[in-house]
């Protein structure tokens, strides 16, 4: 699962460096495209920490508990919606 979704990603990023967008909307793709790079990598990181889940249920990993970021954590996922949502009130 983690090949297919990397060459995914691999593939968004050559796209969104090689390729500039000519259109009368390039801002608004390149950013669009930007948000789907990240999201895939986020996506990768989530597949990774499943991953590592697995080895906590299976006990060949031990867990460390530490303080985490979930202020950004949080902001970095809703950003990408926030001018979704701006116009709706």
């Amino acid at each position: 699962m983690r090949t297919p979704l990397n060459s995914i990603c691999m593939g968004l990023e050559l796209i969104s460096e090689s390729n500039p967008l000519k259109s009368e909307n390039a801002s608004t793709e390149a950013n669009i495209l930007e948000d789907v790079v990240h999201s895939c990598d986020s996506a990768v990181n989530i597949l990774d920490e499943l991953l590592i889940f697995e080895k906590l249920e299976s006990k060949c990993l031990a867990l460390n508990s530490k303080r985490a970021p979930v202020y950004q954590f949080l902001t970095e996922v809703l950003e990408p919606f926030i001018g979704l949502v701006s116009g709706y009130t």
